[in-house]
């Protein structure tokens, strides 16, 4: 346990969407030929969406072919107060619309570049906690 002697709760939807939209990194978690894959995107929380910038390789493709990934966020190194958010949903390429948004938050990937993609994740499933030291 990450807290051994503090305490944890769940977090309610709305704590959770309210920290998604409080960062812009997290890890992305898929399948590419049935193995698990957890790469590091950068991401805009736009209303009910999450839209990730990739750059094109089997990550992007996965995700554009309409899986279901999950986004794990936190504010990791944990202090005194940690928590999580877990978002898993399935995905689309975005449209133009929203890639335009897209570039607005100036989203890359992992190596600092412009997102050359943009993916647009749907959470059917939000959860998080949120943990203090005692």
């Amino acid at each position: 346990m990450l807290f051994d002697h503090g305490e944890s709760h769940a977090l309610s939807d709305e704590e959770c969407r309210a920290l998604l939209a409080s960062t812009n990194f997290g890890r992305a978690s898929l399948t590419i030929n049935a193995l698990p894959v957890v790469l590091p995107v950068s991401y805009a929380y736009l209303g009910g969406s999450i839209l990730l910038g990739m750059q094109d390789g089997p990550a992007f493709r996965t995700a554009a072919r309409g899986n279901v990934i999950a986004l794990s966020v936190d504010n990791a190194p944990p202090g005194p107060d940690f928590w999580t958010v877990l978002a898993i949903g399935p995905t689309a390429a975005a449209g133009p619309d929203l890639a335009q948004e897209a570039h607005r938050f100036g989203l890359t990937d992992p190596r600092g570049e412009p997102a050359t993609h943009h993916i647009q994740l749907t959470p059917e499933i939000l959860t998080g906690y949120r943990a203090t030291k005692a």
